[in-house]
């Protein structure tokens, strides 16, 4: 839509390309093409090398540097350890002559690759390592983004995942801490791209355990007909409706939901809202904090 146009920037990044916004762009390489807008015009890319697309951003760069985990790169992370609480990993860059641990007090090993871009676009601004690495240890995270609001007795965390492949990565990244189950809230937006719903229940149902289908901006669409879209990709795999996800149109109320299914150990994510104050719906569009009302709703039922 060409809005960024009266605007110059010093560095792009690219994280990933997934599918999004097809309701737009109708194909993948259109949507493809319109972020390498972006590359196009800035004088330093900073390209995701382990991303297959990385070829395609890098062809369209004026000058660009790269950063990965699997790929020899600019800016390389390796020996990733990770717990319930942190992530530490050796950072490996061409000017530095020696490995240089980084320590991340955040969860999500995909957190490893936001923080490899951000350190390669920090240095190219003019901040020392040294900087940089001080800072990393005292960053708690974006909020709405793998937001930890409660540990015992069960986890309750909310995320702005609301793709099927921004769920899988959540949902892989936060398994290896949870002893009991995922219990996965999450919907899917009207007047979006209708092709995300059916992978979304897939996805809910193959990296987590429960599962409560619920509302998300449904604007003028009939919120039921959407959750029975995602309920379709459940139901693929094997899955059945009362015994591993529930149907509930009501976003505060499949909070509420979840919470009740949840037991020592397990973890409930609160998916597909992260940051954002407000929830659409066809005649309304009402006020909405996730992380206020997944605390709310923890008080009312004695949980927190």
């Amino acid at each position: 839509m060409r809005r960024l146009e009266p605007l110059s920037y010093d560095h792009a990044i690219f994280t990933n390309l997934s599918s999004e916004h097809l309701d737009y762009h109708k194909t993948l390489e259109a949507y493809r093409e319109a972020k390498a807008l972006l590359i196009q015009r800035a004088p330093l890319s900073i390209l995701n090398a382990d991303d297959p697309n990385c070829h395609y951003f890098a062809s369209q760069a004026q000058r660009y540097v790269s950063y990965g985990i699997e790929t020899k790169s600019n800016w390389q992370a390796r020996n990733i350890r990770e717990s319930s609480t942190h992530i530490d990993f050796e950072l490996f860059h061409r000017d530095s002559k020696s490995a240089l641990d980084i320590h991340l007090p955040m969860i999500g090993s995909y957190n490893v690759y936001n923080a490899l871009a951000a350190i390669a676009a920090s240095y190219h601004s003019g901040l020392t390592l040294g900087m940089i690495q001080e800072a990393l240890t005292q960053f708690q995270g974006v909020p709405g983004r793998t937001q930890l609001i409660q540990r015992e007795p069960f986890s309750v965390m909310v995320d702005f995942a609301h793709t099927a492949p921004a769920l899988e990565k959540a949902l892989k990244a936060i398994r290896p801490q949870v002893k009991g189950r995922i219990i996965t809230v999450i919907g899917a937006a009207g007047e979006r791209d209708p092709g995300k719903r059916f992978p979304i229940g897939e996805t809910a149902m193959r990296f987590g355990d429960l599962a409560v289908f619920t509302e998300e901006d449904s604007r003028s669409e009939d919120t039921s007909l959407i959750l029975e879209q995602v309920a379709k990709g459940a139901r693929s795999t094997g899955a059945r409706k009362g015994k591993r996800f529930w149907l509930n149109p009501d976003r505060a109320a499949a909070i509420r939901q979840a919470l009740k299914l949840a037991k020592t150990d397990d973890l409930v994510i609160l998916s597909g809202k992260g940051h954002e104050q407000t929830l659409e719906r066809q005649h309304e569009t009402l006020p909405w904090d996730e992380v206020t009302e997944a605390k709310q709703a923890l008080k009312e039922l004695g949980l927190d």
